[in-house]
Parts: structure tokens; sequence; C-alpha cells
């Protein structure tokens, strides 16, 4: 029998690059400002180093094989004011092994300044997003509130990488 090719492109890394170091992979629209998430995520202290990589696309080329990622962690993050942020992290999906979806992923939603009742984005579809692939939502906005998001998402990575002593199940990081 000849086997069945996967349109997984972005597989689950099964090792450790070493001890106490994690590769989290910040997954968004370019006019999102992932950037600002990554450099408060670096600046606080954990006891364990975070190696984070940004990008805006998982889509392989039609004319290149496909990629693979060493990550440890997915962060999704979408713009609440923007359509087309949750569609690209929605189509995205596709493209990732499900090991991810067991704790491995969240969604960062972005509220920006503003823009408190006139959202793009239905909440219902985010919780119906999140349902779907068992993910940890974090609402927060990223130009102001970037510290209060980092500090929520490294718990989270914190507790998925086996790092947290005693850590419970994460859904009880939703009560905090």
């Amino acid at each position: 029998m000849a086997a069945v090719p996967s349109m997984t492109h972005m597989l689950r890394f099964n090792g450790c690059e070493s001890l106490n170091k994690v590769s989290l992979l910040i997954f968004g629209v370019n006019s999102i400002n992932k950037k600002k998430l990554s450099q408060t995520i670096t600046k606080l202290s954990t006891n364990f180093d975070v190696k984070i990589q940004i990008s805006d696309y998982l889509f392989p080329e039609k004319d290149k094989n496909p990629f693979q990622f060493n990550v440890d962690y997915i962060c999704f993050v979408a713009d609440i004011s923007q359509k087309e942020s949750l569609k690209r992290v929605t189509d995205s999906m596709k493209f990732i092994d499900a090991k991810y979806f067991l704790s491995r992923a969240c969604l960062v939603v972005h509220i920006p300044n503003g823009c408190r009742e006139n959202f793009s984005i239905e909440l219902e579809s985010i919780n119906h997003l999140a349902k779907n692939y068992n993910l940890m939502t974090i609402f927060g906005n990223l130009e102001k509130g970037a510290d209060k998001v980092s500090t929520q998402l490294l718990r989270l990575v914190e507790i998925a990488c086996g790092f947290k002593k005693n850590g419970k199940n994460s859904l009880l990081l939703s009560l905090v």
C-alpha cells in the first residue's frame, strides 16, 4: 500500500534541544504587534530560556518542499478588528499537527484601543474556533497591555512544557 501524503506540514517536535529551553512560535497577520509581544516575553524572568519565532504565513509555497519548525508551543494571534486575521489563523490550522492542539497551542485575541464596541469578528466565531481546536484564549491589548498578555502566555507555556511543578490542568488558569 502506498502511503498517503499528509497535509500536515508542521509536525510537533518530539525531542528537546536542551533542558530548560522552549521554542515558541507566534503566528498572526503582519499588522498585529507580534514583535512587541515577543520582546515583553523575553524581558520576563523565567526558569527556562525562551526561543521565539515570529511568522506571518504557515503555508508552504507550491514549488518548494514543505517546511517544518521545531516548535514546542504555538501562539496564534488574531486582531478582533480585522476579519482577515482570524481567517488566516483558521486557514493555517490544517497545516499543523493535531498534537499541538492538546495543550500546546493558544489563541491571543488583540483588542485595539477604541475598538471595544465595533468588532469585525464576532465573539462567537472566536469561541467556536477555540472550542473546536481546544485552544486556551487570552484577550488583551498588545499595544498597551503586552506585559499582562505575555505573563499569561508564559504561564501556559510553562505548564504545557512541564516546567511548572505541581502544575494543574491549564483550564484552571482561566479562573485566575
